[in-house]
């Protein structure tokens, strides 16, 4: 479960910019932790109605638990994710784009004291086709429907739905 924030920072007929942050109250790992996962990033877009041209930029950092002392954990991902939507009506718009990541991850070794040394650190990249539909049901809630392909990378897909209030 994760909660965030966002912030329209530049409202501009050109181009608009939103700020957000999110957390993630609980997640599994090898074990259920909370609160070890915090994203920051923006997302500027512009719109040409019936079509909407954007790019989020984000980096996600993981902090590590008592669970991760002897193996590689991810400490941080950049992202990048330009996208084209296009509003069917005006309650549906369909979306697709590609998302980039970049992972930083710190390779860990047990010591005879128990204490963990960093190793070395790696580096990987992904890259993910992404499909979306949102349903505006009411004008303070949305439900969006996302799919993820990896296309390089680690392989696999990934489906969310996800549900926005305004407040």
């Amino acid at each position: 479960a994760w909660l965030g924030i966002n912030y329209h920072l530049i409202d501009h007929p050109e181009v608009n910019v939103l700020g957000f942050m999110e957390g993630a109250l609980t997640e599994q790992r090898k074990s259920m932790v909370y609160g070890k996962t915090v994203v920051l990033g923006t997302t500027f877009y512009r719109s040409m109605d019936p079509l909407v041209l954007s790019l989020t930029t984000a980096y996600q950092h993981h902090f590590k638990d008592d669970q991760e002392l002897s193996k590689d954990h991810i400490s941080g991902v950049l992202m990048l994710n330009p996208q084209v939507s296009f509003a069917a009506n005006d309650q549906i718009t369909l979306s697709s784009g590609l998302t980039w990541h970049y992972l930083a991850v710190d390779r860990y070794s047990h010591q005879l004291n128990n204490a963990s040394a960093l190793n070395m650190s790696t580096a990987a990249t992904t890259t993910s086709l992404n499909l979306g539909l949102a349903y505006l049901y009411s004008p303070q809630t949305t439900l969006m429907l996302r799919n993820h392909f990896d296309v390089s990378g680690r392989g696999g897909a990934e489906i969310g739905v996800s549900v926005q209030m305004r407040l």
